[in-house]
């Protein structure tokens, strides 16, 4: 599906959508909870859907009225066989494998050869560790055997879906389990994120040491009364209209988030003020946005990109690609970009969402400026789904075509 944007500017006030990181662990803490628990300020998107309809696998029942979720949890009996399609959903996939090996210990998941690709490297020598058969296929992985309670270790770049996987499921096992991920932890406020979500449905974690985390075993998750923040990333790509003289005003989004894109503001300040370098080793979501900002106002050099290359698609390969198409010429290195500041130019061919969500949002502000058209716009359903639809009631004339 193609995007065709003309140039304009914004005006007005809308809420941002729903944090989809808590929603994550909201779904997931509710569906392991005996009772019924309630998530407030609900909007799905194809994720979403997706670990919805996964924990339903497992016994939970879900219906959405509204921007009301209900979920009655599952129950703690084990099942003989679990199926799992993922489809294109890696935050799903990484976070539920050890949920499942809890209830069953003959599993299988399928999804894209591309997700399957990615989703059991860090898992796959634990479970062989402890015994447990990994069988995995371009179609299908197929893990078979006990998932048992002790001691378990991750290096600090582990992806913190990984982590938040381990800290849901461990809790359900009979006795105490200790994960250390070493220091310094990447991506810490995201596993910040699941100890708070944790904390709702009455389950507690406690760091015996930074990185060493203690977890009793035999807890039940309580149902719960939840209600969602806004999305830090979707809010900023808002937001960063202002800074090209539209005039936006973003509700819903806390000052005080666990959320680490919160920075977002004093980030695209930093780049309307000029001549600045910045970190964005922790600010993966908000990479493709930035870098687009920095080639529309006073350009900027970014380090910490390595972990970019490690997004499917390759985030920085990818921006390199698309900004040429706007008349932006970067200089890369192995850890660091620059990108400068340039007159831009309306894109000659349809610029490429490549089937990633922020990359789609980043290039609808490029196109704001330039005109011009996108292909694969749809996968903006996967985050955000109302996105360009918002764009348009603050004054943007979007509009698809096949």
């Amino acid at each position: 599906m193609n995007l065709y944007v003309t140039p304009g500017q914004l005006n007005g006030r809308l809420t941002a959508p729903p944090s989809r990181s808590y929603a994550h662990r909201y779904i997931i803490c509710a569906a392991l909870s005996r009772g019924t628990s309630i998530i407030h300020n609900f909007v799905p998107n194809d994720d979403l859907i997706t670990t919805l309809e996964a924990m339903k696998v497992m016994g939970c029942e879900y219906s959405i009225s509204g921007t009301e979720l209900t979920i009655t949890g599952t129950s703690a009996e084990l099942i003989n066989r679990l199926h799992f399609d993922c489809k294109n959903s890696l935050s799903t996939l990484r976070i539920l494998i050890p949920i499942s090996m809890v209830f069953s210990r003959d599993v299988i998941f399928t999804g894209t050869p591309e997700l399957l690709e990615q989703g059991l490297s860090a898992f796959k020598e634990m479970f062989i560790k402890k015994g447990i058969s990994v069988m995995q296929t371009s179609g299908e992985i197929h893990i078979n055997g006990e998932f048992t309670p002790g001691r378990f270790e991750f290096p600090n770049t582990i992806n913190r879906q990984y982590v938040s996987g381990m800290f849901f499921a461990l809790p359900r096992l009979s006795k105490n389990s200790i994960l250390r991920v070493k220091s310094p932890i990447d991506y810490r406020s995201y596993i910040d994120m699941t100890l708070d979500a944790l904390k709702t449905s009455g389950v507690y974690i406690s760091e015996l040491l930074p990185g060493i985390f203690n977890i009793k075993g035999n807890q039940s998750y309580k149902g719960s009364d939840m209600t969602l923040e806004g999305d830090w990333v979707s809010g900023a790509n808002l937001l960063c209209y202002n800074y090209i003289g539209s005039n936006v005003t973003v509700l819903g989004l806390n000052e005080e988030s666990l959320q680490i894109d919160k920075d977002a503001v004093s980030l695209m300040d930093k780049l309307a003020e000029g001549n600045c370098s910045i970190n964005i080793s922790n600010y993966l979501d908000l990479g493709p946005l930035l870098f687009a900002m920095a080639a529309v106002k006073e350009g900027a050099t970014f380090t910490g990109i390595r972990k970019l290359r490690e997004k499917e698609p390759n985030r920085i390969n990818s921006m390199i690609e698309e900004l040429k198409a706007f008349n932006v010429k970067c200089i890369v290195s192995d850890d660091s970009i620059v990108v400068p500041k340039v007159q831009l130019k309306r894109p000659d061919m349809p610029v490429s969402s490549h089937n990633d969500s922020r990359i789609a949002m980043a290039l609808t502000f490029l196109l704001s400026i330039t005109g011009g058209i996108m292909s694969d716009a749809e996968i903006i359903n996967n985050h955000y789904p109302a996105f360009y639809d918002d764009l348009s009631a603050l004054g943007l004339k979007v509009h698809y075509k096949e």
